[in-house]
């Protein structure tokens, strides 16, 4: 159904000439709604409030800037960063998968471990406790069996 825009008379009082034309519009249509003039279903029809209000159009909105969401994630150094250190581990992993059996691959994959706590202490500065180098350690000689098994 759609609906014409009432007279002034019967939205209520006259706006203030301080109120941006989003606050009258806003004001104009829980009025109409909360007055029983507009129900669920009912079509708002842009050439009516802006007639009502005097407008030659009622500005475009789309919702939040979504552009400026994905803009900062592309702006973020480290962000990229990390995508490009995962596209040189996936690279390389196809690689050893190429040459490596997988029961010897992944073992040797958990390396990682190794170099993550090596670039929180040198990239980061991070301390490392006697418990995670040991942590280390006992990874790194899982390794050396593992791979001199296979």
């Amino acid at each position: 159904m759609t609906t014409s825009a009432p007279p002034a008379s019967e939205t209520g009082p006259d706006p203030l000439p301080s109120e941006s034309a989003s606050t009258r519009v806003a004001s104009y249509l829980r009025h109409a709604i909360l007055g029983g003039e507009l129900r669920p279903g009912d079509r708002i029809r842009q050439e009516d409030v802006v007639a009502k209000f005097g407008a030659s159009r009622l500005p475009a909105h789309d919702g939040p800037d979504r552009g400026g969401f994905l803009r900062g994630l592309v702006s973020d150094g480290w962000l990229l960063a990390g995508v490009a250190a995962y596209v040189v581990q996936l690279i390389l992993w196809v690689q050893i998968l190429a040459i490596l059996p997988l029961s010897m691959a992944f073992p040797i994959a958990s390396l990682t471990f190794l170099a993550v706590v090596l670039a929180c202490r040198v990239v980061l500065s991070e301390r490392l406790d006697a418990g995670q180098l040991a942590g280390v350690v006992l990874v790194m000689a899982g390794v050396a069996i593992v791979a001199g098994a296979a």
